[in-house]
């Protein structure tokens, strides 16, 4: 598994950018969870080994449908007790778990 943004080679990194304003575009109206993890999209970067662009996504947009992701690639739930439903609390639990296990993902 990536854990270093700049062990990613450029054209994942272009076609992940790809997928995403695709996916955000897509979904942008969209107010299930549930579906936004059916998009084709989402799907396809799924498939790929970028833990650390979703960390960075994560960090500037605070999407929820990468909780999803992290997951399904780490089989870890760091969300602590009292922060679910608060997605900014979500998301800094999230993106402490990163950086306590080695994730580099800052420009």
């Amino acid at each position: 598994m990536i854990k270093n943004i700049d062990e990613i080679s450029f054209e994942t990194k272009k076609l992940f950018e790809k997928l995403l304003k695709s996916l955000k575009s897509e979904t942008m109206y969209l107010s299930s969870v549930d579906e936004i993890l059916k998009n084709k999209n989402y799907n396809k970067i799924c498939d790929l080994d970028v833990m650390p662009l979703v960390f960075k996504d994560m960090e500037k947009s605070g999407n929820v449908f990468w909780f999803d992701y992290c997951y399904l690639r780490t089989q870890q739930n760091p969300i602590k007790v009292g922060h679910e439903g608060r997605i900014s609390k979500m998301v800094d639990d999230w993106l402490d778990w990163a950086v306590n296990n080695g994730y580099k993902f800052k420009d």
